[in-house]
């Protein structure tokens, strides 16, 4: 399903693109992508964001030219606690 040109292709854009809609996430499964690599990406994520606010902003998302980096809390969207 690498051509973009297939209908396959278009079928699944269309198809993640209606679950985000409806509910704001989905899941990609049988992606062949070793979990050891996963727990290795949270295992990096948790000992950053348990750093100080000072180091985490040196990874700002807004000084980012890829849109990538740290985003505050402050910037999410709606903060009100539930």
């Amino acid at each position: 399903m690498k051509d973009p040109n297939s209908s396959q292709f278009a079928q699944t854009a269309d198809n993640i693109g209606e679950a985000a809609r409806s509910f704001g996430f989905f899941r990609i499964c049988d992606h062949g992508i070793d979990s050891d690599l996963f727990d290795a990406t949270y295992k990096v994520a948790a000992i950053l964001f348990a750093r100080p606010d000072v180091t985490k902003r040196l990874y700002y998302i807004g000084n980012s030219s890829n849109h990538r980096g740290y985003v505050p809390f402050t910037e999410k969207g709606n903060t009100r606690m539930k």
